[in-house]
Order: structure tokens, then sequence, then C-alpha cells
């Protein structure tokens, strides 16, 4: 029999997507990679996403959820993680380029790797 954890008060994050989809939102859980609200820098420090908000302010908690609703339009996605709709645009085709730069998705753009209809930036490589 395998032995309960101790409840020390603490919010455990979910170890799966199945264990967070329904739970309450705004996500109370900022320290999920997921959450909008803040991000850790590449040298560990912390970005607030939305300086002068409440966690319990955002409209959008979880990327995940997003994510589950298909695709957003630029103008949808800028206000969700407080961006402007060109820094989205720059960054969806910063995104295509990389993943284009690698030679085996190339040979699978055709299939269901890439969402159809995305432009692939030609950066001269």
């Amino acid at each position: 029999m395998a032995e309960a954890e101790p409840d020390d008060g603490l919010r455990r994050l979910p170890l799966t997507r199945g264990e967070c989809k329904d739970g309450p939102r705004p996500c109370p859980l900022c320290s999920c990679r997921h959450h909008t609200y803040l991000d850790v820098t590449k040298n560990g420090g912390i970005r607030l996403n939305f300086p002068g908000r409440e966690v319990w302010e955002l409209v959008e908690s979880c990327s995940l959820d997003v994510a589950d609703r298909g695709p957003h339009l630029d103008e949808e996605v800028g206000p969700m993680l407080n961006l402007t709709r060109e820094r989205v645009r720059q960054i969806g085709e910063e995104s295509r380029y990389r993943l284009g730069k690698n030679r085996r998705l190339r040979e699978l753009r055709g299939g269901s790797v890439v969402a159809e209809g995305l432009p692939w930036p030609d950066h001269g490589d």
C-alpha cells in the first residue's frame, strides 16, 4: 500500500495536463512553467508579464488552456501575453524559421508536424 503524501498545506504542481485542465481559473499556481503571469529569464531573474496587475485579474492564466482552443490571430495572442501584435508576429516568424532550419522537419512539412497555411519565411540560408 502506497503511503499518502503529508499534507503540509502547500499546493503541488500537476504532473499531467489532466490534473490541472479543470482546475480553478485564473490558475493560482504561478510557479508552473505554463502560467502567463511571470517568466524566468535565462539569467534566473523573474519578469512579470503583467506589471501592475494581480494574478486573479488575468483573463488567461494558462498557456495550455489557450493552446487547447486551437490557432489564434496575432491580435488575440498579444493581450493574452501582454505583447504587441508586431512582437507576436516576430516571435511566430522566428519560431517558423528555427523549425524550418531543421532538415527533418522540412521533409515532414506535408504531414501533421506543421499547421497548414503558415508561411515559412526564407531568411536566405
